[in-house]
């Protein structure tokens, strides 16, 4: 028997967003420019301009293919078949009563209830 723990709505969304990963690609990227430390001229300048549209261009990228991988997500999970309607397919498929199909399903994978 496993034992599962409970996550948060954010702890959620950051696993189903990936932000550590994300996190730590921006972190990556910060070390890159680390040794920008004062704007002396203009091209000190372009320099720092140019590290900032790097990283806000990457992350607006990581964002936009998280959010896309979330819409897809969501998508299927939209798409798919309610607990009544599987009951009334297995039913329907076996020609059983769609409380016989009930407790087949009870059988083979115990009361979804209690782990719901």
């Amino acid at each position: 028997m496993s034992t599962q723990t409970a996550l948060s709505v954010i702890e959620r969304a950051s696993v189903a967003l990936g932000s550590s990963a994300l996190e730590i690609h921006l972190t990556d990227l910060v070390k890159k420019y680390a040794d920008i430390v004062t704007i002396a001229n203009k091209d000190g300048r372009e320099q720092v301009h140019a590290a900032a549209m790097v990283l806000r261009i990457q992350a607006a990228a990581e964002a936009a293919r998280q959010a896309e991988e979330l819409a897809e997500r969501l998508k299927r999970e939209a798409n798919a078949p309610q607990a009544g309607e599987i009951v009334t397919l297995i039913a329907d498929h076996y020609r059983i009563s769609n409380g016989a199909a009930l407790d087949w399903l009870r059988v083979m994978f115990g009361d979804v209830r209690q782990a719901a």
